[in-house]
């Protein structure tokens, strides 16, 4: 499933150089995508993501209805899981890869490839895929 996300907040942004969480594991890209639990977008995700799972349950008969033990909701719940204030009234999706990704500003304010920038960028638009 492939979705386009208006409106978040990018978090703990990790695009230009991989990096290890907490110095431990492999170096990934990664950011937290903060989505406002009053946007249109974090409904329409749920439902996507809802989909993905009865398409998950149907595709593999083995299953027999279940999702496998190891699936997660990858859409969170800001308010029930985190303690900081920017996670408050948020839904989130931490997001990851071994490979580099593009990063795409169209803003003519601020250039994407100035790294102290992409902190200050408050509100964006991104593309998400969820493997099944």
């Amino acid at each position: 499933m492939k979705a386009m996300i208006k409106n978040v907040r990018l978090s703990y942004v990790r695009v230009f150089e991989a990096a290890q969480i907490n110095g431990v594991g492999d170096a990934n890209y990664s950011v937290c995508l903060l989505i406002p639990k009053d946007s249109p977008e974090a409904l329409k995700l749920m439902q996507e993501i809802d989909a993905v799972a009865q398409e998950m349950k149907t595709k593999y008969p083995k299953l027999k209805g279940q999702l496998p033990k190891m699936w997660s909701n990858p859409l969170r719940d800001g308010d029930a899981e985190k303690d900081g204030a920017e996670y408050q009234g948020m839904y989130f999706i931490n997001a990851k890869r071994k490979e580099k990704q593009g990063a795409h500003q169209r803003s003519k304010t601020v250039h994407h490839r100035q790294r102290r920038n992409v902190q200050r960028l408050l509100w964006q638009r991104s593309c998400i895929t969820l493997p099944l």
